[in-house]
């Protein structure tokens, strides 16, 4: 009785151990699934899913940045040059290009901006790249001549002849440079003046900066950009200041022709007073007297144009 009641035991907690441990195993089971199903669902794919080779799933790729319009980019460019405010357009038209065919015009404009800045070398280098690209172009001649004049202004002069070298090794021969002078550079000024005023006929006022396109703003053009660096009265600057240099090498008669397309365009002249000095010197009493009676016209003075304008005509009287 006492071993019956014991094996019967022995089978009862035999079941229950059995039982317990297939409910693990079920437990498992569906926890596991359910894990899966989770990562699954996380990757928005089914249970079980093979994804396909990466290089068969094309991403999105981050869009690229709308390129700015073109010519809403030279107008601000403009704007800036026009104000003044050189810095801030030389840093613009450096990232900026201009289709091809026009890009010369970019470079013009980087000159002048260097040349308001005093950086004359920079300005030197753009205006090579400006003949690079148009070779005579009239607004280049007369922006060369421009740098050349203030280059005169800060260049020293030098004797017209070299001493011998007194001093030669025998394995090197030392390069001879001669520096430029002031009056080096102010001549050939003058003759870049003179090719500029040759060739203006040529400006296209109306060529366009940018390539027609879907642009939402007017077109730029060349007229647009001389105004904005200070070049749409190119033709009487340019004669003011070659009637400046025709007068430094005493060529008092087309100096006088210079200084009178200038004034003629309403540009300040104030050559005239010592046009009548040159005249004056020459013997030229009547020219001296025209020239002071220009001077005092052109508001260069009133008592002391006089006084000599009456003195020329007093030397004519005499001399006659």
């Amino acid at each position: 009785m006492v071993t019956a009641r014991h094996v019967h035991h022995g089978w009862e907690l035999a079941r229950w151990i059995a039982a317990a441990v297939l409910l693990v195993l079920v437990i498992l089971g569906f926890a596991s699934r359910m894990g899966g199903a989770a990562e699954a669902a996380d990757e928005g794919q089914p249970a079980g899913y093979q994804p396909a080779p990466q290089v068969l799933q094309p991403r999105l790729e981050a869009p690229q940045p709308v390129r700015a319009d073109l010519a809403a980019r030279v107008w601000a460019l403009l704007d800036l040059q026009q104000r003044g405010e050189a810095e801030q357009a030389l840093a613009g038209w450096r990232v900026t290009r201009l289709p091809p065919g026009t890009d010369h015009w970019r470079f013009i404009a980087l000159a002048q901006a260097h040349l308001t800045l005093a950086q004359l070398d920079d300005a030197q280098r753009a205006l090579d790249a400006a003949r690079h690209l148009e070779p005579g172009h009239a607004v280049i001649h007369y922006f060369q001549g421009l740098v050349c004049l203030a280059q005169s202004e800060v260049a020293d002069e030098w004797n017209d002849g070299l001493s011998p070298l007194r001093l030669r090794l025998a394995s090197h021969a030392p390069a001879r440079v001669v520096p430029n002078t002031r009056d080096m550079f102010r001549y050939v000024a003058l003759l870049e003046l003179e090719l500029g005023l040759q060739r203006v006929g040529a400006i296209r006022l109306d060529e366009l900066l940018v390539a027609p396109g879907p642009s939402r703003v007017p077109l730029p053009t060349a007229a647009h950009l001389l105004l904005a660096i200070r070049a749409d009265q190119l033709q009487p600057i340019a004669h003011e200041l070659l009637g400046q240099l025709h007068l430094e090498h005493g060529w008092c008669d087309s100096a006088e022709r210079h200084l009178d397309q200038a004034a003629a365009n309403g540009v300040p002249v104030s050559g005239y007073r010592h046009l009548g000095d040159a005249y004056e010197a020459r013997g030229r009493h009547l020219d001296a007297a025209r020239a002071y009676g220009k001077a005092i016209r052109e508001g260069e003075g009133r008592a002391l144009p006089t006084q000599r304008l009456l003195q020329s005509l007093h030397q004519e009287l005499i001399g006659s």
